[in-house]
């Protein structure tokens, strides 16, 4: 939900969506940036299912793409102004019995590395790559990014409630500058939704929060 509300207003006109699950994150890019085209491909073909089902009952079917696709054999002419990722980043957590989670949620036969790697490759200037990961390892991933001439431009610190940082939102450029930060609370001490969660979401759900 955040990766996708946090994505700007009419920025973009090529929109990446790599790992794309239901497509959920697609269409809020999309509905963010009316006019751009939207890619959206994932490795899980039963997933596309569901995700070819969304756009085709979405009000952009005709600017929407989903296809079962691996990125790392996108061709390199086809190129991005905007990537979104929310990547299989348990990199050290316990192996579920189910083969598809796995898939989906380890590094067993992916690798950030390789993916950052690629990204700067369909990335054109002047695009961003906006990515979601553990707070852990946001400053590992950072640094590789910058090795790669990826650079971080913005980070958005996630706390589930208070003093409680769940999660960062990444976004990295081409050109290095200085970066922004900011810090977003989801839920007051409560468990009620904080303003800023409410604000932010409001047009992405369909009732009100």
């Amino acid at each position: 939900m955040l990766l996708g509300a946090f994505i700007p207003e009419n920025a973009y006109s090529s929109i990446l969506d790599i790992g794309t699950g239901s497509g959920v994150l697609a269409l809020m890019a999309k509905q963010q940036n009316p006019n751009a085209t939207v890619e959206a491909i994932d490795i899980d073909e039963s997933a596309l299912i569901d995700c070819q089902f969304n756009f085709e009952n979405s009000p952009w079917k005709y600017d929407l793409n989903c296809r079962n696709q691996d990125v790392f054999t996108l061709p390199l002419h086809q190129q991005f102004d905007c990537i979104v990722c929310n990547p299989p980043y348990y990199e050290n957590g316990l192996l579920s019995a189910s083969e598809s989670v796995n898939r989906t949620k380890h590094t067993i036969d992916f690798s950030l590395e390789n993916l950052f790697i690629k990204v700067k490759a369909l990335l054109c200037k002047n695009g961003h790559f906006r990515v979601i990961l553990p707070c852990s390892n946001a400053e590992k991933w950072s640094a590789f990014g910058a090795s790669i001439g990826l650079f971080l431009i913005e980070r958005i610190v996630i706390f589930g409630k208070p003093e409680l940082p769940k999660r960062n939102i990444l976004v990295f450029g081409t050109t290095e500058q200085q970066v922004i930060e900011h810090r977003f609370i989801v839920r007051n001490v409560d468990n009620s939704y904080t303003e800023m969660y409410k604000e932010l979401t409001r047009e992405f759900h369909n009732k009100i929060i």
